[in-house]
């Protein structure tokens, strides 16, 4: 009797463990297929939406063009690190983050797929004109003996572009979770590249609007409301990806 009792509890704990398994992967797959209807759904606009939506891309694409004015590129070493610094942060990946944005993506109606190697793109773009920014600051030091990251701006610069190729390995690790030694849900992954993108966002805003209190920022931008509304741009576009975030994947 004995016998028969635990080789049937046997099989109902085998039976239990199989239901929570289907349960659990059913699940997942539940919160996967929300997570991509979330990135690939989008709103439609009308009138004042249509200005709304297109409005970050007009404020990053301003923001650079002015940049690249006042830097003028090629005028000397050091033009190329702003020139490349608001390329990367500002408009190449801004527009890699908005990609999934059900409000001011620019490809709302294209597939998931399609969105997905638009932002593969121009992270691509954004990653390559950082680390060109950040070399070309790194020479420009070196050649005047300049001691490097003594600023906040240069200090938080440097811990960004770090997290940037964090970040890039991220990407590829949640697109393919087997690379990885161990084994973890892709829905888990997926969740975690955008809360470490987001904050890489963050750090790269908060660089920039340190960089309006450098020295050359300073001396080449005298007015008081071109400064004030430089100030605002990375403010605006953080608070635009952070919205994005939180409604994709907290709600």
């Amino acid at each position: 009797i004995l016998y028969c009792l635990e080789k049937k509890m046997a099989k109902n704990r085998k039976d239990l463990k199989a239901g929570v398994s289907e349960l659990k992967e059913a699940w997942d797959t539940k919160i996967e297929k929300h997570l991509d209807e979330m990135e690939g759904k989008s709103n439609q606009h009308s009138g004042l939406g249509v200005i709304l939506a297109i409005f970050p891309h007009i404020l990053s694409l301003s923001f650079v063009v002015f940049v690249i004015w006042t830097a003028k590129p090629a005028s000397s070493l050091f033009s190329w690190h702003p020139t490349l610094m608001s390329l990367a942060f500002v408009f190449f990946m801004t527009e890699a983050l908005l990609t999934f944005s059900r409000w001011f993506s620019l490809i709302p109606s294209y597939p998931r797929d399609t969105k997905l190697t638009w932002h593969r793109v121009l992270n691509a773009c954004a990653t390559f004109s950082a680390y060109g920014g950040l070399g070309v600051i790194i020479y420009n030091k070196y050649i005047n003996n300049w001691p490097h990251f003594t600023s906040w701006h240069g200090f938080l610069g440097i811990i960004v572009c770090c997290t940037l190729a964090v970040q890039a390995s991220g990407g590829v690790i949640a697109m393919n979770p087997s690379l990885l030694p161990f084994k973890i849900k892709r829905v888990i992954l997926k969740r975690m590249h955008a809360f470490s993108g987001t904050v890489t966002f963050t750090g790269a805003m908060v660089t920039l609007t340190l960089a309006m209190y450098t020295t050359w920022f300073s001396a080449n931008v005298d007015n008081s409301y071109i400064w004030g509304a430089c100030c605002a741009c990375p403010v605006i576009l953080f608070s635009t990806i952070f919205v994005q975030f939180i409604k994709n994947h907290l709600f």
